[in-house]
């Protein structure tokens, strides 16, 4: 496998600032941690213990992406309609948790119906630009839902729409961030908003020249979060997730295989090759990790329970956050 970095990494230093990191952070949380209400407080735990957290980049909940990828692919009426009241149930528990839910479930039905419209046109004729449109509405409802939470607990949070500043290419399913006008959108639209208030924004969705919706693939919104933590020249990316570090394999199909503690002592460099080369689809170095030995941010990855095992240690040591950090290799 050729070690290929996305397009625009090499003219990285041209968009890179010359000024310090601000101490501001971005927090990115997966889809298991925004998956339903109490997952979404947890999360929201997190972002509001920190007061250096001033971006979070979220997925979608757990389950929603593959709903509407399976949508998207085009199906039967009853098929349908099964799989539309799926989608519905998983953002409904969460509204019907709200104490004010009247505003944000009219949002969440809109979506529904957009979702709605897409997947009976998919019925009719499929596409990867409908199925990129289709999916990212899992991310605008998990961020829409997010927002909502912390403003039920005081906290000052803005909805932000990441295509307002993530141009890609028309790459539907793979597509390319322009990151010289990543930069240029995010100063101007995003940064002004980080001194008064937390955003939250999306992962893994784009929009190409046309005004078309486009998607990152996978590992897309530790990407993105990466990226705008590179572009709005900030200190820190913190990835929370629910596993403690890196599989050897898919723990999925293996479950009872252990981390390989190996790889956090690795050097990036070393790391990147033997990624690149040996590990499978499902794994967690996905690009972002790729960006981030050419970018000047960090990445931490930390876990949101506590889980037994230790570096150092003869004996498990139970800890509330693991983590690893990837540098610049120079």
């Amino acid at each position: 496998m050729q070690n290929s970095l996305p397009k625009g990494i090499d003219i990285m230093n041209a968009v890179a600032s010359s000024s310090e990191n601000s101490p501001f952070i971005i927090a990115k949380f997966g889809g298991t941690s925004v998956a339903n209400f109490d997952a979404m407080n947890k999360s929201a735990d997190v972002v509001l213990s920190n007061s250096h957290v001033r971006v979070v980049v979220l997925s979608a909940s757990a389950g929603i992406t593959n709903l509407l990828i399976e949508l998207a692919e085009g199906c039967d009426t009853d098929k349908r309609n099964q799989l539309l009241q799926k989608v519905q149930d998983i953002q409904y528990a969460i509204i019907d948790k709200l104490q004010y839910a009247d505003v944000i479930r009219e949002e969440i039905d809109r979506l529904l119906e957009n979702i709605a419209h897409l997947a009976d046109s998919a019925s009719l004729a499929t596409s990867d630009a409908l199925t990129d449109e289709m999916v990212s509405h899992g991310e605008l409802m998990s961020t829409l839902l997010f927002v909502e939470v912390l403003r039920q607990r005081g906290a000052n949070s803005q909805w932000f729409d990441v295509r307002k500043v993530m141009k890609t290419d028309g790459s539907f399913g793979k597509a390319e961030p322009d990151l010289l006008q990543l930069k240029e959108a995010a100063q101007l639209q995003l940064l002004p908003r980080l001194q008064d208030s937390l955003v939250i924004t999306q992962g893994f969705i784009g929009q190409d020249s046309k005004g078309r919706t486009t998607t990152l693939g996978r590992g897309g919104s530790d990407y993105t979060a990466a990226l705008l933590a590179e572009v709005l020249n900030l200190s820190r990316v913190d990835i929370w997730t629910d596993v403690p570090g890196i599989y050897t394999t898919d723990p999925m199909w293996f479950p009872l295989l252990n981390v390989s503690m190996k790889l956090l002592l690795m050097k990036p460099l070393k790391w990147l090759h033997l990624a690149l080369k040996f590990f499978t689809q499902r794994h967690y170095y996905p690009l972002y990790a790729q960006a981030s030995l050419y970018l000047s941010v960090q990445v931490k990855i930390q876990r949101l329970v506590a889980h037994s095992f230790a570096i150092k240690q003869s004996t498990p040591h139970n800890l509330e956050h693991s983590h690893y950090v990837v540098n610049k290799p120079y």
